[in-house]
Parts: C-alpha cells; structure tokens; sequence
C-alpha cells in the first residue's frame, strides 16, 4: 500500500495509473502491486507497507479535470486557476470544458448555476464559496467573513473527521491554510462537517484581524448537490502553488471515498487426498508408506474398472496416523495361477534322488 503522506505519493499513483495499472482506494492510501510499487520507487519519494489483504472492487482511472480560469481585471487577462496548475503537475489531465472533465473546480467566481449537477465538483476558497452562497442552490449554506476580509490571510490548527476519506493521509490535529478570509457559517442538511478550527490556542501566523471569532468554525464539508458529490473547502490549498502539504485535499475528493473490499489472504493448500491409477494390480494391494520426513500410512480405497481385459484399480490414498516401524519385505504381486501339483512332485523326485547313492553302492 503507498501512504497517502505527499504530492510525490499522488504523481507515483497517477503514473501507475497511466499505465495501465490496477490501482485501488484505501482508507488511507493506495493499493498496488508489488512489481508496480517497485517500479515506482527509483522516481518518487514514496512510502509502502506490505498488505496481507486481496483488494476488489473498483479501481481508479485516469482523471480528466475542468476549472475555469482566473480574470484579471486591473491587466485585462485571463491566466490558468493555481488548482489547475498543481494538478497538471500532479499527473491529472487538465481539459477546456466541463463535459469533457471527470470533475469540476471552482476557485473563482465564473460560473453559474448550470455547471452543478453534472459531475463531481469542488468548491476552493473564500471567492468561490461566496459565489455559490449567491446563487442559492444548496439550501441552508452560508459562507461568511469579515468586512473588508476577503484578502485575510492565516495558517490555524484545526480539528479534522480523520475516518472519513476524503481525509486520508491528515492526522486528526493538523493544519489550515486560507487567503481569502473565509469560513462556514451554516452547514446544510445532509452534509458533514470535515474539518474545524480548534477551540482555542488556534492561531499560528499570517493577518487576519479580529481572528478570535474563529473558534469551532467550520472550514471543509461534503454531500451531494443535485445527485453529485460537492466537497466545500474555506481554504485556499493550491494558492499559487505553494502550500504543498495541503494538495492532498483536492487530489482526495478528486478520487472519491469509493473504497475497495478487503478480503484475508489464504495460501493455497496442498491436497490431503491423491488419485493414483495402478495397472495390473490385485485386489489385495500393499499399503504404500508416504516418503516424507516422517512416515504416514496411506490405506487404499479400491474402485475396479477394465478396459481391453487390462486391470486398472485407482486407488484413493488417505493420510493416517503417523508411525515409525521397519520397512515391510516387498511382496511380489500374484500374476499366475495356483501351482500345488508342481510343488508336490518335485518334492518327490527331490526325495528319491537322495536314496540313489545307496543303491549303487550295494549293487556294486
């Protein structure tokens, strides 16, 4: 299994993907083989654990993403979302329409209505969650800040569901990052709660004035909007492709909580029965002694067939209990008829050869 600790753990599995690959979502990495893995590790920095587990289920394919650029007023441009930027690095496929897309970005504020309810999508950032607030499509969210706070900025501890998926790879006590000073005020029905900041002794560094209204709010949550997953982050995570650590969060909900079924590895067993066809053989069979380390008696089961006047019996040896004796004499198989009358008359004539010698010896 690789962990899902980095951004290097998340290119090495969209390589593997790309190849071809069988690649399954666990609960906190993903699963391959070891002849991948070992593939892998001389170009990535990567970490694995054996898994003595027979994964099934879906595996993960090659992901096509969609974020609509950024639009840079006071220069008159438009420039690539900074999500769109790390994840083409990443190994994800970067396409112009959302028809084309797996799964839908949003980070700005282009876009309306019409792109919900058709594929997975991603919600990033205080500009992006104050426009889907707008347009009132997801019943019961609020996205708040503070006035003139849309450019705060600040690094927090924060609590996180570290036994949801879309979690994997954070340690429950972990990190959150924004530039864009928002957070989540009302969570809607049916959707979870991700991550919150910590109740107190949350701030670490940045400028956010005013931060202490931040205790317990909440930050990243999940559900469905229209019959597709949305995943609703307050954060800024890929801003202009610096806070690595924080990628994992796209790349997770980019690959779902579709998990694969863990079954026990069972080695194959040897056979404790053998069929062994003996031809020309009697009915009164010899046992046979198993040539292991220690001797086993083998009792032969008979079942007769004849083909071509040939007699085949294929015998069903049992393993017995095991014992330590002399090895028997061998035993010549019974192949002729009964031969007494043979027997009887050289019997005689041996007995009268011996009296010859004393007959001569008197006629002499």
């Amino acid at each position: 299994m690789i962990a899902n600790t980095s951004a290097s753990a998340v290119k090495a599995v969209n390589q593997a993907i790309a190849q071809g690959k069988s690649v399954y979502l666990t609960d906190d990495g993903y699963i391959v083989d070891r002849d991948t893995f070992a593939s892998l590790l001389p170009n990535y920095a990567i970490y694995g654990d054996a898994l003595y587990k027979v994964p099934s289920g879906p595996t993960l394919k090659p992901m096509k993403v969609y974020s609509p650029n950024y639009h840079y007023n006071w220069a008159g441009v438009d420039a690539p979302a900074h999500t769109s930027l790390v994840l083409e690095k990443l190994g994800f496929q970067i396409v112009n329409t959302p028809e084309e897309a797996d799964v839908v970005i949003l980070e700005s504020n282009r876009f309306d209505a019409s792109i919900f309810g058709k594929k997975p999508t991603l919600v990033i950032g205080g500009e992006a969650m104050q426009k889907l607030e707008k347009l009132g499509v997801l019943t019961g969210f609020d996205a708040e800040k503070l006035k003139g706070g849309s450019d705060y900025e600040g690094l927090m501890k924060a609590i996180i569901d570290d036994q949801d998926p879309l979690t994997s790879g954070y340690k429950k006590n972990t990190l959150f990052y924004s530039n864009s000073g928002n957070w989540i005020e009302k969570v809607p029905e049916h959707f979870k709660t991700l991550m919150s900041i910590a109740p107190s002794d949350y701030y670490i560094a940045g400028w956010w004035p005013h931060n202490d209204v931040l205790a317990n709010k909440v930050m990243a949550i999940s559900g469905e909007l229209m019959g597709q997953p949305l995943f609703v982050y307050a954060g800024n995570p890929t801003n202009r492709q610096h806070p690595v650590h924080f990628f994992r969060w796209v790349t997770n909900a980019i690959f779902g909580s579709k998990l694969a079924s863990l079954m026990d590895y069972v080695p194959a067993k040897e056979p404790d029965q053998v069929v062994v066809p003996i031809h020309n053989q009697t009915s009164n069979p010899q046992p046979i002694l198993a040539k292991k380390d220690t001797p086993k008696v083998l009792l032969p089961q008979k079942e007769m067939t004849t083909k071509n006047e040939e007699s085949v019996q294929a015998l069903t040896y049992q393993v017995g209990q095991s014992f330590q004796e002399s090895p028997a004499k061998a035993q010549l198989p019974q192949t002729g008829e009964d031969t007494t009358a043979h027997f009887i008359l050289s019997g005689f004539l041996l007995a009268v050869s011996g009296r010859l010698p004393p007959l001569e010896k008197e006629r002499s």
